[in-house]
């Protein structure tokens, strides 16, 4: 039977990495104590892969072939350099992915799998604050929390549950740490597919149909910079609260029966990426955790939040 020996979230916005300067030097070095605390735990954990539930925007997947769920396998994932970020090369787990791919089918869940599959910054900017040396072979999880019609957030968390399951039949002595990115409350300014309001999102629209890595990234970026610039970030640090609170008391299936609707309504479309937290605090097993930082950060678009969750190893 294999271990979950570590379980966290983290954002993956790459402000983290080349937005420094727009936050206050106090803010900085508390992120920056929390993220070294995980990337702490995760030496300490001795974990054998790490198992990484993340989004995508627009890079790898796109309006012509959305999965809900999707399992990068082989022995490579290749992030695109997005977002100002370095390209990584990404060992992949062969063993661990093939029999979570292989096990979910058999459960009854239907997840997609994509040889070698190419990340963002959503897996890309985690991995490279909390495991640069990328020693720790990963399974990569697309999570689709960005492209309506969306899973409901209970199907995230039935997936993780059902990843518990799978890795409870792999050989004695195996850890597995999980890792999700992504969230809190945040707006992000993508267009709706059928109903573009100016020049830019029709363009932006164009690359969410199929287009080259980093090109949505980048207009996105454009748009985004605007409203940095025009304090039109939305952050509700009253869902983010919540949100933490759920999982602090190991509530993780209460606050997954949240209808899509509540989430957009109450944390944006941003929100919706509560989702590989939800999977993340299923893969666990539901345990209590803890924020180890959270502070709604309009400068950077989102409620920042570090947390972990409490496990065996």
């Amino acid at each position: 039977m294999a271990s979950i020996v570590f379980a966290a979230a983290v954002p993956h916005l790459s402000y983290m990495i080349r937005g420094r300067d727009l936050i206050e030097a106090r803010q900085r070095d508390a992120i920056d104590a929390a993220l070294g605390q995980l990337a702490a735990d995760l030496r300490a954990s001795r974990a054998d892969a790490l198992i990484v539930f993340g989004p995508d925007h627009y890079n790898s997947f796109f309006l012509s072939h959305m999965p809900a769920f999707c399992i990068g396998t082989g022995t490579l994932s290749t992030s695109c350099g997005d977002a100002g970020l370095p390209v990584l090369r990404i060992p992949v787990h062969a063993e661990v992915s093939r029999a979570l791919v292989e096990g979910l089918h058999e459960a009854g869940h239907d997840v997609s799998f994509a040889y070698n599959m190419p990340v963002d910054h959503a897996f890309a900017c985690p991995l490279s604050l909390l495991h640069p040396e990328l020693s720790i072979p990963i399974v990569p999880i697309f999570v689709n929390c960005g492209a309506p019609p969306l899973a409901p957030a209970r199907r995230a968390h039935a997936l993780g549950a059902a990843i518990a399951r799978v890795c409870a039949r792999m050989p004695v002595g195996l850890r597995i740490a999980v890792l999700a990115t992504g969230g809190l409350s945040h707006t992000v300014p993508i267009p709706k597919p059928d109903a573009p309001a100016d020049a830019l999102e029709a363009q932006m629209v164009g690359l969410m149909h199929g287009g080259a890595p980093g090109a949505f990234e980048a207009l996105l970026r454009q748009r985004a910079a605007e409203w940095i610039r025009d304090v039109r970030a939305r952050v509700n640090e009253d869902f983010d609260r919540a949100v933490i609170g759920h999982l602090a008391a190991g509530e993780g299936a209460l606050l997954a029966a949240q209808s899509t609707d509540w989430i957009e309504a109450e944390g944006g479309n941003g929100g919706q990426e509560i989702r590989t937290w939800l999977a993340a605090a299923g893969a666990a097993g539901d345990p209590r955790g803890e924020a180890l930082f959270y502070e709604p950060m309009p400068r950077w678009l989102t409620g920042i939040c570090v947390f972990r969750w409490q496990t065996a190893g």
